[in-house]
């Protein structure tokens, strides 16, 4: 550590060109951070630690060290323990609405137990104080009854045969981190020739299965289907006496699907994408990315309940992601982008081009994406890797509108643009529609007031959105390195509003929109409490519950909608009313660039921090004078603190 830490420091010393202890006042803060960046890429890749046992290629490879794991147990002299939750779980759960939080406290019910009669065991997997991670298969026994039930209740079995799970358990670990390509390394010990191990991506319509140790060879085979049957299949092979321990590497092309393994460093074979995808389904910006599993479990023509007892550990899983956007700028920091201005229907609006060549380049064709005629290049699969953003490259303070920055145009193409227009951010870049609320910036193009600030989305290996822990988003335990805050139970991007103000407040989240329906919280939370009426002029009204629209701090508001601009439909069904939708009293997001409270908006006396404090966390915070070791201030603390005191004791602030 001593010496990872002189080397950082001398690194820091190189890319500004004068003593470590100076500031880069002389050099842009982005292109510190750039050569910062490459440099510790440098590092990693060079590191004992980090090195791919195979060279997966000349380019700017970042070791992603929130994906991968080196299975060390968390506290000194504890025997063994869980995998780690922030990385793993421990069966087949949904991964989207499964939280660490959320398995650590029995919340979690699996979608499937496994190959019957083998039940997955999530007690099984066991990270060791030899820094390896045991995965078991063994019979089961009176303790199990509960998992035997909850798994057999699961399915449906024939009354007429004893089905079901029975007999044997198996372990695995599942990623939440997702993936579609990358450069992968795992050092695998195995100690039966009669189990299969497995290294395998299991996504909705894809599935590939990179290293299978099985019985005297190692083969790999990929897989494309709908719910029903497989489309299309392609399976190699090698043989391989894979006893004992053993590193096993694979690099697989987001591009083209083509997937090569190795064992110990050298060769065994490629499994071709147009063999096992010939269609290229699912590939590509909106391609299918998969959790990655590690488990042992019995080969396909054993009786698994016949099969003896075996272990098998894994002593590390690593994972590094080519970091695309630094081909955006040359070897002197000079820009091959630029943002531009069109004209046309959508006069000033500002957008971003390239004139990157270089992303076809060897290694970088099979990993990264240029978007067509927009000849970006980026990384559009990169797992946790720290890979280089648009706001790196300060691109996204550049973009004046919503459009091309996170909204309707940012994955279309010329889309009422000009000149083949392709100027969007490809979800790279986000509106935040609080910003510029005290003094709106002038659009020079156009004269107006622009509301609001385009700023990069939340960088994935923060993964937020597996945060659950208000104090864990912005608070006192923050884990998003200032990007989070706690906005309707979610963590998310903290807004300019937010930017100077009590840490966790929940107020003003300015038209957040839901990940996974891409809708206005607002106007979500007001459908799912409403109800409908016939008013005087014999017309079908819609009213929102108030308490429930507004039970959300003060980022929402009621608002009366005429049908034709309604935020969501409610059709008449009456006879003879042709199903026309009703207007009425909606829950809607407080307006940013409004001037009228009832018209939603958000007034500046509500920024101050007695009154965010007094109005976030249902009411649980309370501001007054309070009593440090440093002496006496006002602020906020939870209303049971002991350290308040007579406000007379404070100068008012």
């Amino acid at each position: 550590d001593i010496q990872e830490n002189a080397i950082r420091e001398g690194i820091s010393s190189l890319c500004l060109h004068k003593s470590p202890s100076q500031h880069p006042s002389s050099f842009h803060t982005t292109m510190f951070k750039l050569c910062v960046s490459a440099a510790l890429v440098a590092l990693a890749m060079g590191s004992a630690h980090h090195t791919p046992m195979v060279n997966p290629g000349d380019a700017n490879w970042v070791y992603d060290h929130a994906g991968s794991d080196e299975f060390e147990v968390s506290v000194a002299g504890r025997k063994s323990e869980a995998p780690d939750s922030m990385t793993w779980l421990p069966g087949f759960y949904d991964m989207m609405k499964c939280t660490p939080e959320m398995y650590k406290g029995d919340l979690c019910k699996p979608m499937w137990y496994g190959t019957q009669p083998v039940v997955i065991d999530p007690t099984i997997p066991v990270v060791q104080d030899t820094g390896k991670l045991m995965l078991q298969y063994r019979g089961v026994g009176a303790k199990h009854a509960g998992l035997l039930a909850d798994a057999n209740m699961s399915v449906d079995a024939p009354e007429e045969c004893d089905c079901g799970y029975h007999s044997k358990r198996t372990g695995l670990i599942k990623s939440y981190t997702m993936y579609r390509g990358g450069h992968f390394e795992v050092k695998i010990d195995t100690k039966s020739a009669a189990h299969q191990t497995a290294v395998w991506f299991q996504s909705e319509h894809l599935e590939l299965s990179a290293i299978n140790i099985d019985n005297g060879m190692v083969w790999s085979a990929g897989y494309i289907f709908n719910s029903t049957h497989v489309i299309s299949s392609k399976k190699a092979s090698a043989a391989f006496d894979a006893m004992g321990e053993h590193v096993f590497s694979f690099t697989w092309s987001s591009k083209t699907d083509d997937l090569t393994v190795y064992v110990d460093g050298a060769m065994l074979y490629t499994l071709e994408g147009s063999e096992w995808n010939p269609m290229g389904m699912y590939q590509g910006i909106f391609g299918e990315e998969g959790s990655v599993v590690i488990d042992i479990q019995a080969p396909k023509d054993a009786v698994a309940e016949d099969l003896s007892n075996s272990d098998v550990e894994i002593d590390y899983f690593r994972v590094w992601q080519v970091d695309c956007a630094t081909q955006m700028r040359d070897s002197t920091g000079k820009d091959l982008f630029k943002v531009v201005t069109v004209s046309g229907p959508m006069n000033g609006v500002r957008g971003v081009n390239a004139i990157v060549a270089n992303c076809e380049m060897p290694v970088y064709g099979d990993h990264c994406e240029s978007y067509g005629e927009q000849k970006l290049c980026l990384n559009a699969h990169p797992g946790t890797a720290d890979v280089t953003t648009f706001e790196d490259l300060n691109i996204c303070s550049q973009l004046n509108n919503d459009r091309t920055c996170g909204g309707q145009l940012d994955f279309q193409g010329h889309n009422g643009l000009t000149n083949n227009g392709f100027r969007g951010t490809v979800g790279q870049c986000q509106w935040d529609y609080t910003g510029s609320k005290l003094s709106p910036a002038k659009d020079a193009a156009t004269g107006r007031d622009v509301y609001g600030l385009c700023v990069g989305t939340v960088p994935k290996k923060l993964r937020a959105h597996m945060i659950s822990e208000v104090a864990e988003c912005g608070g006192l335990q923050d884990k998003t390195e200032g990007y989070g805050m706690f906005c309707f139970d979610k963590c998310t991007r903290k807004t300019d509003f937010n930017k100077n103000v009590f840490g966790v407040s929940k107020l003003f989240c300015h038209k957040v929109k839901d990940v996974s329906t891409g809708m206005d919280e607002c106007i979500q939370l007001g459908m799912s409490n409403y109800t409908t009426m016939i008013d005087s002029k014999n017309r079908l009204r819609v009213m929102v519950d108030e308490d429930t629209c507004l039970s959300q701090s003060k980022h929402c508001f009621m608002k009366t909608f005429q049908s034709s601009k309604a935020p969501f439909i409610v059709e008449d069904t009456r006879p003879g009313m042709n199903n026309i939708p009703a207007g009425g009293d909606f829950c809607f997001s407080r307006d940013n660039a409004q001037v009228k409270k009832n018209q939603g908006a958000i007034l500046a006396t509500e920024l101050s921090e007695e009154y965010q404090c007094m109005s976030s966390g249902g009411g649980t915070f309370k501001w007054g004078c309070l009593q440090l070791n440093s002496g006496t201030k006002f602020g906020c603390r939870k209303s049971t603190s002991k350290r308040f005191v007579d406000d007379s004791q404070c100068t008012p602030p």
